[in-house]
C-alpha cells in the first residue's frame, strides 16, 4: 500500500468532527478506504514519519506550524494536500486541494469557465448546495436602500495575507471616507474577534446574526471574507478588496482601496454586481466542499490521489 503522512495534533484527532470541525480522522478511514495506507503522526519535529511517504495531508497548510511543514514538506518534493473549513455548514464539510485553500485552491480561477473540475458529483449542483445551505440560493439583485454592512475578519487571518488591508480599523476607515454622504454603515465583527467601532467615525456596530444583518444591507464590503458567499446567498450583493474565490473567478469585482469611491458609487447605481451568475457560482461552490462521511468513503480522497499522480506520480 502506498504510505500516505497524515498530520494530527491531539485536538484535531480527538475531535474526530464532532465539535470543531476537524475531519482528520474520518480521512485516515478514507485513505484505508481507497486503498493507501494512512501514517498518522502528532506535529513535531521533521522529519515526521520513519519512512519516505508519498505525499502529506495537513490542515490550512499556511499558519505557524502548519505552515512551516507544508513549505518545508514541498521543499523537499513531497506534495501536500491542505484542508479547511467548507464554506456551508462549515464545521461538517471540508475543502481539500493541492495548492491551498480559498482563493489559492487551484480550481478557483477556473470556477466559472464552461469546463470546471469537479470531485464525484453524485448529488447535483443545487441540491449539494441546498442540503448544505439549508435553503435554496436567491439571485445577486441590486437593492436601492439600506446600510453599507462591513464585514470584519481575524487579523492575521491567512487569507488576509498580503492584501493592501489586513486589520479592521482601516478596513472600517477607508469605506467611512469612500461611502457617499447621508447612507449610514453598519460593522459586522467577526465572532472570534470582538472588535469594536470607536464612536468618532460614521460607522456603527450591529449585533444579530450574520442573515439579520444582511437582510438590511444595500451591500456588503470586505477584504475576502467567506461570510461573503453567505451574503450573496441571501441575494446581498459584495464588494472586495482582496483576493477570494469569488473575486479569483470573476464573479465579484476585486477593487483597489484607492478605487473604492467609484466603486461605491457605482454599487450604489446598481452597477458592477454579477448576479445573473451568482447562484451558478455558489452551486458550483458547493462541489468543492465534502461532507465528513464523504471523505470517509474514500472515493473523493481517492480521485485526489488519482489527480496528484498525473503530475507527481506516487
Amino acid at each position: 500500500m502506498v504510505p500516505i503522512g497524515l498530520i494530527a495534533s491531539a485536538r484535531q484527532w480527538r475531535d474526530g468532527g464532532r465539535t470543531i470541525g476537524y475531519p482528520h480522522t474520518h480521512v485516515a478511514e478514507g485513505l484505508r478506504a481507497a486503498g493507501y495506507e494512512p501514517l498518522v503522526v502528532c506535529d513535531g519535529r521533521l522529519p515526521l514519519w520513519d519512512r519516505n511517504v508519498s505525499a502529506a495531508v495537513l490542515w490550512n497548510g499556511g499558519h505557524g506550524r502548519w505552515g512551516e511543514y507544508a513549505r518545508t514538506l514541498r521543499r523537499q518534493g513531497c506534495p501536500v494536500l491542505v484542508m479547511e473549513h467548507g464554506w456551508f455548514d462549515r464545521r461538517r464539510h471540508v475543502q481539500m486541494d493541492w495548492d491551498g485553500f480559498n482563493a489559492r485552491a487551484s480550481w478557483a480561477p477556473d470556477l466559472m469557465s464552461g469546463v470546471w473540475e469537479q470531485i464525484r458529483p453524485r448529488l447535483s449542483s443545487a441540491e449539494r448546495f441546498e442540503t448544505a445551505f439549508g435553503r435554496y440560493a436567491h439571485p445577486v439583485c441590486h437593492r436601492n436602500s439600506g446600510y453599507v454592512l462591513v464585514l470584519l475578519q481575524v487579523p492575521g487571518d491567512y487569507q488576509l495575507q498580503g492584501e493592501i488591508i489586513t486589520t479592521p480599523g482601516p478596513l472600517v476607515r477607508a469605506v467611512e471616507a469612500a461611502c457617499p454622504k447621508g447612507i449610514e454603515i453598519r460593522v459586522r465583527a467577526h465572532p472570534l474577534h470582538d472588535w469594536q467601532c470607536g464612536t468618532q467615525g460614521r460607522s456603527r456596530m450591529i449585533g444579530g446574526t450574520l442573515e439579520q444583518a444582511v437582510a438590511g444591507a444595500r451591500f456588503c464590503v470586505t477584504v475576502n471574507s467567506s461570510s461573503a458567499n453567505e451574503a450573496m446567498a441571501w441575494g446581498c450583493p459584495v464588494l472586495a478588496l482582496g483576493a477570494a474565490v469569488y473575486t479569483v473567478c470573476g464573479l465579484v469585482p476585486q477593487v483597489d482601496p484607492s478605487d473604492l469611491p467609484w466603486a461605491m458609487e457605482k454599487y450604489i447605481d446598481g452597477g458592477l454586481a454579477r448576479g445573473e451568475l451568482s447562484v451558478e457560482y455558489l452551486h458550483r461552490l458547493a462541489h468543492r466542499q465534502w461532507s465528513f462521511d464523504e471523505i470517509a468513503r474514500g472515493d473523493v480522497l481517492g480521485e485526489m490521489m488519482e489527480g496528484l499522480s498525473k503530475h507527481a506520480p506516487l
